[in-house]
């Protein structure tokens, strides 16, 4: 019995051994070798890569803080930028003087101190995002007695009203010239974008101050305090336990154990407006690595998340995109344990692929190659997926930017995918296999989080054939890829009659080897031009079985 199963694991190598060839000569000689070093090599650098990385990081940062010249270049470039930085604060967020609700003595004494300074300071801000106020009572802010005021750990913050009415929180990085560069130049970048961060009102560059717009709402780690399920730094100060803890458990200490309190507070919609703000602050290749409740506010009027404080953020684009995608990681992890979610990231995907979360190798009917060496299935048979995409796809499909396209037997949206990913507006992807489905919405998210996009892929559990009774709306181009054989005669016909009237161009692929006479590349011309499709090309590579044939009106 052993015998024989060692018999048939070697026939099973040599079998495979015979296909080599012929691999090779379908994928030529640059993209094997590229499939080898994909294969072969990535997956066992790149675990090591991610150490090396995160290791270099630290440093870097502790070398840049501990001699900070080249921030200091930068507070000079920006110096006499600064009009640009305060005109740029006009079209962001305000918060007015009148918005805090003083009582009326309160106002005007406040606003006569206005008349005779650029800044009237209303209160200090301690470590626990608590308003020690000079004024008296502000309503619905969180306040503290000057015997229970806790110091701010790093850097100063002060609330002040500004001449004109606006309200600030001016920070004081106390020299710290590495912070300093860091805030502004995020503050900048983000509100270019259109983030919901603070607008800058103001900067002082011999003092290295900042004055942000003041953002009214809740702060989200008060909110969780409030009901007892994260604790604030003056509960732990003197907690000897606490201390005694490793640096990743502290961090823990700070997260939500019981998600229904997180519930009681913030619904899906905010948590993915976090992560949609994180996304796009990662488009600008910077990195957060300080997310956490206490940075987070839940605007007042609008309810949506503002982020704050990003003197801790760097930018490491320069280190090449697959590795900035490890660093943004770092955030997305952060945020996973925040929320409880489980957004993708690197280890994600790859223990997804691994185990059971995904369907097995043996179901993958269209490989794909996510990059950082994580792929699913074959991705170097030509037929399908991955290598049927470099192929024979990527080559011949018409063009694709600004395109809604209708993928129609899209399997698990592999084609969708790389369509969008190759610049179609949008993707209508129809697909009955619930299984496949399935695996498509893991695809998506791999993709996304590979890219730091998000696609506009319309993901439909219906029959094709059923597709002329669906009001769709009209497409650039419709594909059916293996698949419009899998519908009857009469079904087939009535569906590209359809789509005749909704697209100029249907994009077939045809299988020689298919048992089925339908799936044949006679059968897929006939049904082209007998149906509304007159004009076809066929694209046969030699010796490849699946022909494509485009179909078009004209």
């Amino acid at each position: 019995m052993l015998m024989f199963g060692i018999m048939r694991h070697v026939g099973r190598f040599f079998r495979r051994l015979t296909k080599v060839p012929g691999l090779v000569a379908r994928n030529g000689p640059r993209r094997s070798l590229r499939l080898v070093y994909v294969v072969m090599v990535l997956p066992i650098v790149v675990p090591v890569l991610r150490h090396a990385l995160f290791f270099y990081v630290r440093v870097a940062r502790g070398l840049l803080r501990r001699f900070p010249y080249r921030a200091r270049r930068e507070v000079r470039a920006w110096r006499p930028r600064k009009a640009e930085l305060l005109e740029l604060g006009k079209a962001g967020y305000r918060a007015t003087l009148e918005d805090l609700g003083l009582e009326p003595e309160q106002l005007a004494r406040v606003k006569a101190l206005g008349e005779t300074s650029d800044e009237v300071p209303l209160a200090d801000i301690d470590q626990d995002g608590l308003l020690l106020s000079h004024v008296g009572p502000i309503p619905d802010t969180p306040q503290v007695s000057a015997d229970d005021y806790m110091p701010r750990k790093r850097f100063l913050l002060t609330l002040v009203a500004r001449r004109g009415g606006d309200l600030g929180v001016r920070k004081n990085f106390r020299g710290n010239v590495f912070a300093f560069a860091a805030e502004l130049k995020a503050l900048h970048l983000f509100a270019q974008i259109g983030c919901s961060v603070p607008a800058v009102l103001d900067v002082d560059f011999d003092r290295l101050t900042i004055t942000e717009s003041y953002v009214q709402g809740r702060v989200l780690r008060d909110e969780l305090a409030k009901r007892g399920a994260v604790p604030r730094d003056r509960d732990l100060v003197n907690d000897a336990a606490f201390h005694a803890l490793p640096a990743e458990a502290r961090r823990l200490a700070f997260v939500v154990k019981d998600p229904r309190v997180l519930a009681e507070v913030v619904d899906a919609a905010f948590v993915d407006s976090v992560f949609e703000q994180v996304r796009r602050i990662h488009d600008t290749g910077l990195v957060l690595y300080d997310v956490k409740y206490g940075n987070i506010v839940i605007e007042k009027r609008s309810g949506r998340p503002y982020l704050l404080d990003f003197d801790w953020s760097a930018n490491f684009a320069p280190l090449g995109r697959w590795l900035h995608r490890f660093l943004r990681d770092m955030d997305t992890g952060r945020l996973n344990r925040l929320f409880g979610t489980e957004r993708l990231t690197y280890d994600w995907i790859r223990r997804a692929l691994r185990g059971a979360r995904v369907l097995p190798e043996s179901a993958v009917y269209a490989p794909a190659y996510f990059g950082a060496g994580l792929r699913l299935g074959a991705i170097w048979n030509v037929d399908t997926g991955d290598g049927r995409w470099h192929y024979l796809l990527k080559r011949h499909l018409p063009p694709l930017a600004g395109k809604r396209v209708l993928d129609l037997g899209a399997n698990n949206a592999f084609n969708a995918l790389q369509m969008l990913r190759a610049g179609a507006r949008e993707v209508v992807a129809v697909e009955l296999n619930e299984d496949f489905l399935a695996q498509g919405r893991f695809l998506k998210a791999a993709f996304e989080w590979a890219d730091n996009r998000i696609y506009n892929l319309t993901y439909l559990r219906e029959n094709m054939a059923d597709v002329p009774s669906l009001n769709l709306g009209r497409f650039d181009m419709a594909v059916a890829l293996n698949a419009i054989y899998y519908i009857k005669d009469d079904e087939a016909a009535r569906l590209v009659r359809h789509l005749s009237a909704v697209t100029d161009t249907f994009i077939l692929q045809a299988n020689n080897r298919h048992t089925d006479p339908r799936a044949s590349l006679e059968y897929a011309v006939r049904t082209l031009r007998e149906n509304g499709f007159p004009h076809t090309r066929v694209i046969a590579p030699w010796r490849y079985s699946r022909p494509l044939i485009i179909g078009t009106k004209e």
